[in-house]
Order: C-alpha cells, then sequence, then structure tokens
C-alpha cells in the first residue's frame, strides 16, 4: 500500500487505526448475514458463490429459517447439515451473488491479536465490537461437549452475535461466534468450520 506501514496486521495509512478498522469492518460487514429461526435470530457468514451459509448450529435448531443479506434481500434457507458437538450448521440460500470474506484457515492465532466481531445484536445489521485474543484452548459447554481449540476473546457478544465472524485486523475469519464462557467470547476456528463444511470426519 503506498505511504503506508505496516504495524502488526494493521497497515498504517495516515488515516486513524479506528478508521482502518472501519474499513475492514465495512469490507466483512457485505459477505454476513442475519439467520432467523423459531428459536431466535443470530448471524452467519457466506462461504462460497454457491449461497452456502455457515452459522451456529444452536441458532437454526427449529425451523422455518430465513437469511437475511447485507443489502436487505431476505431468502428462505434449508438446512443441509449441523454438528452440534461443534456448534456448527450449514444453510444454503437460492443466492450465489454475494461475495465471501477471506478464511484464515491456517494463520495462527495469537494472544493479544486484535479481533473484531460482526452480527446482528438487538436486530442492528452489521454491529462490530472489538477487542484481543485472550487465548486458544478447550472450553465445554452447557452440552457438555468439548470444542477444542476454541479462541477466547476479550469482547462483547450478544444475543444476535452468535453463527457470526471473529475477523482479524485484515478482514479475514478466524472462527464463528458460538457461546460465552467465564466472561469471554468464544468462537469455534476456522480449521474446524473448513473441515465441517468439506464433511471431513
Amino acid at each position: 500500500m503506498a505511504n503506508g506501514r505496516s504495524v502488526g496486521n494493521i497497515m498504517i495509512t495516515g488515516l486513524p487505526a479506528v478508521e482502518e478498522l472501519s474499513v475492514v469492518a465495512a469490507r466483512v460487514r457485505r459477505g454476513v448475514v442475519a439467520v432467523r429461526s423459531a428459536d431466535g435470530s443470530g448471524a452467519g457468514v457466506i462461504w462460497d458463490g454457491d449461497g452456502r451459509v455457515v452459522t451456529a448450529a444452536h441458532v437454526v435448531r427449529r425451523g422455518p429459517l430465513t437469511v437475511e443479506d447485507a443489502e436487505g434481500r431476505t431468502y428462505e434457507a434449508t438446512l443441509e447439515r449441523s454438528d452440534e458437538g461443534n456448534d456448527l450448521a450449514l444453510l444454503r440460500i437460492p443466492a450465489g451473488n454475494i461475495e465471501p470474506p477471506a478464511w484464515a484457515f491456517d494463520a495462527p492465532v495469537r494472544t493479544g491479536q486484535l479481533v473484531l466481531a460482526v452480527g446482528n445484536p438487538w436486530a442492528i445489521p452489521g454491529s462490530v465490537s472489538f477487542g484481543i485474543v485472550f487465548g486458544t484452548g478447550e472450553v465445554t459447554p452447557d452440552n457438555r461437549v468439548s470444542l477444542p481449540g476454541a479462541i477466547y476473546a476479550d469482547l462483547r457478544l450478544e444475543p444476535g452475535n452468535s453463527g457470526g465472524p471473529f475477523v482479524d485486523a485484515r478482514g479475514r475469519v478466524l472462527g464463528i461466534a458460538s457461546m460465552v464462557s467465564g466472561g469471554m467470547a468464544v468462537a469455534i476456528p476456522a480449521a474446524t468450520v473448513r473441515r465441517f463444511v468439506e464433511n471431513v470426519v
């Protein structure tokens, strides 16, 4: 980037750092959707150009399911499969023109790394909170199934964030927001999401 320099994962271009982050957030929002079901609402991430959407399993336990994209268009969604143990679900919508965000499948998640959560808390679409990665490790949610390698972050999650992305300062998805545990926001890591979508046992 011309006339810029890198500080950590953020390019400093003469703009305030918060403005840099707003640019990242705006780019990511295009690939984040609102997911609604009989159990309430959450968020989801466009996976590819075939209309597949990744979200949290606990958001979509009971239909009917609808998805609203960043442009306000609403679609009926079908549940292709879910994994309650990893709190992941794969939906499909009849739309192939939504650009998915980039994913950080192989990038290491570092303690102290800046992270943003994008979702729809209080029915406010594309809302963003940010903080830092507290650490990674195993978490055991209410269903007593352990989630290895979960990402813990010191940021605010509210109802409506579940199923939305945790992203790094480059706008790459690090994981899918799942729960709050011990006061920390918890996300399922991108590598686990890829194995689920690709149906790798």
